[in-house]
């Protein structure tokens, strides 16, 4: 029993990981498809800065680091995410310039995360020294890292602000308006170089984190790990739906509980095997409706 609850706990704190960049890819999917290169560039940010963060913290600041961390993280994609605008805000042809200026931010973002995976790995992040949740009881054991529960809580918390946020406010409306029709948007007094800023800023800020959270969970900390974990996220969230939030979500969820089970209970080194076997699953048993088209819908 508590063998299967660290891996019901530790699939929870991957799916969380899983479930903000499908969020993320969604928004982005859904509000301008451009940003979808600069989408991976904001996680790949919020990894290298926050791992900087975090090992560049003093001793005595070693209880707010995780915080610090993920702070700094958000605030670089988000400045990252307002360079991209001010870029592309004076040109008519704004997909082009966009990728553009996303694979440039990438390439910078790669160069960050190698700088900081030669910093020394702090106390905090370590599997070995990090503090550690144990229960005990007539019946089961169960020891977990401190930081999963921490992740899972925030972030759900984040997914529900942002939930809340595109989908019962006048964003979500102005957004649907700018993307479907921008120069009748315009005509309704809709500012659309404003509506597509604010959608850029709220997808950096879910990227990044993203890669806060996978910092924290110990998952990816090098390069191949974090492109994995980017493109497993990105065909969950295709395959589940990423004209919903809900369902890209859930098809980042229910992944990362595949990954975990499948790597405790049988092999850790086929755990990338589970997750696109689930995607498999979700496709086939899903109810049958084109996952990626040309319109949005309601979360």
């Amino acid at each position: 029993m508590g063998f299967f609850l660290e891996r019901l706990v530790e699939g929870l704190s991957l799916g969380t990981v899983l479930g903000l960049l499908g969020a993320a890819n969604s928004l982005c999917w859904t509000a301008n498809r451009p940003l979808l290169l600069a989408n991976m560039a904001f996680y790949v940010t919020g990894v290298a800065v926050s791992l900087a963060a975090i090992s560049a913290a003093r001793a005595g600041l070693a209880p707010f680091a995780l915080l610090i961390g993920a702070a700094a993280a958000m605030a670089a994609a988000v400045s990252a995410g307002i360079g991209i605008h001010i870029a592309t805000r004076r040109t008519t042809d704004h997909s082009q310039l966009t990728i553009i200026s996303s694979a440039g931010l990438l390439l910078m973002a790669v160069a960050a995360l190698q700088f900081a995976t030669q910093l020394p790995l702090p106390a905090v992040l370590n599997q070995a020294t990090a503090p550690r949740f144990a229960f005990a009881s007539p019946f089961f054991a169960l020891a977990i890292p401190a930081a999963q529960p921490a992740i899972i809580i925030a972030g759900a918390a984040f997914l529900l602000a942002v939930w809340l946020l595109v989908g019962f406010t006048r964003l979500s409306r102005r957004q649907r308006a700018a993307v479907q029709d921008p120069k009748m948007a315009e005509l309704f007094g809709i500012d659309v170089g404003r509506v597509k800023l604010i959608g850029t800023l709220i997808c950096a800020a879910v990227a990044s984190c993203a890669g806060a959270l996978s910092v924290i969970d110990g998952q990816s900390t090098n390069m191949d790990g974090v492109l994995l974990t980017f493109a497993i996220a990105f065909v969950a969230a295709a395959i589940a739906g990423l004209r919903s939030i809900t369902r890209a979500v859930g098809g980042g969820v229910i992944t990362g509980l595949a990954v975990a089970f499948w790597s405790g209970y049988l092999n850790q080194n086929y755990g990338e095997l589970a997750a696109f076997a689930t995607l498999l699953f979700l496709l086939l048993f899903l109810p049958s409706q084109p996952a990626i088209r040309a319109t949005s819908e309601p979360v």
